[in-house]
């Protein structure tokens, strides 16, 4: 069996709580950034061009996650990291694995469960080679709100929930519309709904905002409902299972459920 994941905490502001896990964590993000440098000169990205696209990325969160990019801007700090490089870290996904598949996501709500809670899970298929560098951070912010999220060293969120019974999953898509610079990393935009304190809130951080990589949430807080359109298709509904392949997730009691498909 492999060993239990690493988990840290941090509490404060977002600049706190990310200068506390990039200074905890510092070891295991610098070899998780040395990794994924590998990995985006394997593709022809070389470092100058990956830190290029890393400063879009740092702009573009600034502009419409700014609590997320402080905690980012917190971790480059405490880990003594090259900033640019911690943005292109989480946004690895748009700069070279856009069109991959990998995870499955499954939602159960409580009228279907046996404990009447709506049920999340999912699974990830990434590399074997990033299981050194998976952790769980649980981070308590200065407004209260609280955070656990699966992820990678030097990243803030993949899978996770929080203490107002948001859950989220997610799982890649690909398109025609799929970019390398200009938007949100799809990373950035977990946290940032991780963040909110309500399904809508969840919505509304991540809907309008531009991105470089299509992906597909599910999220649920304990209701029914299902999201999606062009940039964020919606379907509303009474859904009792879904079953994502290529990952996803979400919820808590009083049941409320959206799976959200975003073309970038």
């Amino acid at each position: 069996m492999p060993p239990a994941l690493p988990l840290i905490t941090a509490k404060g502001t977002p600049r706190k709580c990310g200068t506390t896990y990039g200074s905890v964590a510092a070891s295991a993000i610098a070899a998780n950034v040395a990794n994924y440098m590998t990995r985006f000169a394997a593709a022809g990205i070389d470092a100058p061009q990956v830190r290029n696209y890393g400063a879009l990325f740092r702009a573009a969160s600034h502009r419409h996650a700014p609590r997320v990019a402080e905690m980012l801007d917190g971790v480059a700090e405490g880990a003594r990291a090259n900033v640019d490089e911690i943005y292109a870290l989480n946004g690895r996904t748009e700069l070279i694995y856009s069109a991959a598949g990998e995870c499955t996501a499954i939602a159960v709500l409580g009228e279907r469960s046996a404990s009447g809670h709506t049920l999340l899970a999912q699974n990830w298929d990434w590399h074997p080679d990033q299981r050194p560098y998976a952790l769980l951070l649980d981070t308590a912010d200065e407004r209260g709100r609280r955070v656990l999220a699966l992820t990678e060293a030097g990243m803030l969120a993949k899978a996770g929930l929080n203490d107002a019974g948001l859950g989220v999953c997610v799982n890649m898509l690909g398109s025609t519309g799929d970019r390398r610079d200009g938007g949100v990393p799809y990373h950035v935009l977990l946290r940032a709904a991780l963040e909110s304190a309500h399904l809508g809130a969840a919505l509304a951080a991540v809907c309008p905002v531009p991105r470089g990589a299509s992906i597909n949430l599910l999220m649920g807080q304990g209701l029914s409902r299902r999201h999606a359109r062009r940039g964020d298709r919606r379907r509303g509904g009474a859904g009792r299972r879904r079953v994502p392949a290529s990952g996803r997730r979400g919820a808590h009691p009083r049941e409320s459920l959206r799976e959200c498909a975003f073309p970038a």
